[in-house]
């Protein structure tokens, strides 16, 4: 369930930036640079959230 909410709002954020940047797409590397280095960025957020919640829902 986590990371299929992870999946749509990663979507969702990257469709929304994609219309906010419009056309300053390319100086910045293209829409394929942008995706690659959003996934790395998002994931480690992800799963840094997931680990903070956790531990603050379930401590020792």
């Amino acid at each position: 369930m986590g990371l299929s909410i992870a999946i749509f709002v990663y979507i969702a954020l990257h469709y929304l930036l994609k219309r906010r940047i419009g056309e300053n797409l390319e100086d910045i590397g293209g829409e394929r640079k942008l995706a690659m280095e959003g996934v790395g960025s998002f994931f480690l957020a992800y799963v840094f959230a997931s680990i903070l919640l956790y531990t603050l829902l379930y401590p020792l």
